[in-house]
């Protein structure tokens, strides 16, 4: 009897399985900032605040990636519609093994950067990753190749790790 009550009760209280959020766009057309905007072009993205993509005018149709990218995925978009390869994805030429005394650099624009050692000759281990840091010589135990990160972003960004 009681877990009837119990169960008569329980059904008639409104239960919240989920909830909800709602989000309000407004309709006028001057509600984003001046620094915001859309590129079209390689040369129209002047700052990251630009780097927004037209989206669809159709509601109904699916967007393209181009439409919808925003920041460094819609940079290298535009550099790529223009012939340009924004970012080195070549493997590192090796051709010595580094030692303490000349250690192989590798250019950053971070002062702190991770990178695969696959020993020397090429393909000989496993990959190993390592951390470099600016001004810090680092060694990959397995191969005994030493490398140094060779900073060259703005001197700004140097101390921070």
């Amino acid at each position: 009897m009681l877990a009837r009550t119990a169960l008569r009760t329980a059904s008639t209280r409104p239960v919240r399985l989920f909830s909800t959020s709602r989000l309000v766009f407004s309709e006028k057309k001057n509600d984003t900032p001046a620094e915001f905007g859309v590129s079209h072009s390689l040369s129209e993205a002047t700052s990251p605040n630009k780097l927004f993509g037209p989206g669809t005018k159709d509601p109904k149709a699916q967007p393209s990636s181009f439409e919808i990218a925003t920041g460094l995925d819609r940079l290298e978009l535009l550099a790529k519609m223009e012939g340009i390869e924004l970012f080195d994805t070549q493997p590192l030429v090796q051709d010595r093994k580094g030692t303490p005394d000349d250690p192989v650099l590798i250019d950053s624009l971070d002062p702190i950067r991770y990178i695969g050692c696959t020993g020397f000759p090429k393909g000989s281990q496993e990959v190993n990753w390592i951390r470099l840091e600016r001004g810090k010589l680092s060694r990959d135990w397995e191969s005994g190749c030493c490398y140094m990160l060779n900073y060259i972003g703005p001197e700004g960004n140097a101390s921070h790790h």
